[in-house]
């Protein structure tokens, strides 16, 4: 009886035996390693540290749950030097499903940054049978980020300008703006020098200017005022083309990274009179005549005087002396002639004069239905000018002589 029941006992051993063992030959032949995929992305990027974003998708094809541990991400130089790394607690990956991980870490700069980054992710992922048997699988995955890249694609800041010609002076015409770059990112700018050029509609170079940059500041504005000349040229085109530019660097620890800045901007080329705030009225004109009476004719003697009340010097140009007979709201000429330009300075008076030799049948004959006009009109038009430049302010003034004074 006692030799049956060890016999019994040998085959229950036995039995048990081939059922662990068939366990452990399920378990080491039969168990798949998971699908890992991996993305590393930088969050944001600051001149002090790096914040990343670690996605890990896990993907058990297995009958059975797996169990994810010990998982580190290395970071890595591509020469093989330590850059960081950090581990994250795992859990359980249900069977026949997909699980992910999010992460978030801050990594602090320090030392040499390098422009590319090797992360490799470790992981072991094991099974429990009958609550002390486990196998674990170890997983390996790579993950390359550059650095560089994310700098070459990081929003740059923005630049424009506001301004116009608001003066001028006896050195040309003065042009007042504004230049703003503003940072949208989270990464601070050094602004190197910023180079305003300005040039007619027909690309003819006005003035030049340079403005020293500064430090932009995240998610910051820097603001620089321009003030220059510019040529007097400038007058003889409609509008005036800006066009502004410079460079941006950024500096993230070890790396360095520059940024070509520019805008262009249009405005429009206010008129002379508008910048003077002058017109026919402002001027202190005055008009002269002297007649004698010669054998050939009346000699005229014309002394036109002007005054210049603006800050700069102008040129009288164009102008012309003009005599007619005057009857009723009829004019008859009599005669004309032009007058020599001249340079009036600022805030000085100057005096023009010219000749003109008028034959009497012109003069007897000069009214209009009848012999004589009722009056002499005397006229002096042209205009005031910057010399080289093409806008004008006109100018005129009118006399009256009655004929009585000679006939």
């Amino acid at each position: 009886m006692k030799t049956n029941i060890e016999i019994v006992f040998v085959l229950i051993l036995i039995i048990l035996n081939l059922i662990i063992s068939g366990f452990f030959i399920f378990l080491f032949f039969t168990i798949s390693a998971p699908d890992l995929e991996a993305e590393i992305k930088i969050a944001d990027l600051t001149s002090k540290e790096i914040k990343l974003d670690t996605l890990i998708d896990i993907s058990n094809k297995n009958s059975f749950d797996l169990i994810l541990k010990n998982v580190e991400i290395v970071s890595k130089a591509e020469d093989g030097e330590d850059f960081f790394s950090y581990s994250f607690n795992g859990g359980v990956i249900p069977s026949n499903a997909k699980k992910s991980f999010k992460l978030k870490d801050n990594i602090e700069l320090q030392g040499d940054v390098p422009k590319i980054l090797v992360n490799t992710i470790i992981a072991d992922f094991g099974v429990k049978f009958l609550g002390f048997i486990e196998k674990i699988i170890p997983v390996k995955a790579k993950v390359v980020l550059s650095i560089e890249d994310f700098l070459d694609n990081i929003t740059i800041p923005k630049i424009k300008i506001h301004g116009g010609i608001n003066e001028i002076t006896e050195e040309g015409l003065k042009f007042v703006a504004d230049v703003e770059i503003s940072n949208p990112s989270n990464i601070e700018f050094i602004v190197n020098d910023i180079f305003i050029k300005l040039k007619t509609e027909d690309d003819k170079p006005v003035g030049s200017i340079n403005l020293e940059g500064g430090n932009l500041e995240p998610q910051g504005k820097l603001n620089i005022d321009v003030s220059g000349i510019i040529n007097y040229e400038a007058l003889n085109s409609k509008s005036i083309i800006i066009d502004v530019s410079g460079e941006a660097m950024i500096t993230v620890a070890s790396l360095s990274q520059s940024i070509k800045l520019s805008t262009i901007a249009v405005i429009d080329v206010p008129s002379l009179s508008d910048l003077l705030n002058l017109n026919n009225d402002s001027f202190d004109f005055s008009l002269f005549g002297e007649f004698k009476i010669r054998l050939r004719g009346l000699i005229t003697m014309i002394n036109f005087k002007i005054f210049n009340p603006s800050s700069i010097p102008l040129e009288a140009k164009d102008i012309k002396c003009i005599i007619y007979g005057v009857t009723g709201e009829n004019k008859k000429l009599i005669a004309e002639k032009d007058m020599k330009p001249c340079v009036v300075i600022s805030k000085k008076e100057v005096c023009i004069s010219t000749q003109i030799r008028i034959p009497y049948l012109r003069l007897i004959f000069s009214g209009t239905g009848r012999m004589f006009p009722e009056y002499f009109g005397i006229s002096l038009e042209g205009n005031f000018a910057i010399n080289g430049t093409n806008q004008m302010i006109p100018i005129s003034i009118n006399g009256y002589i009655s004929p009585h004074l000679f006939f």
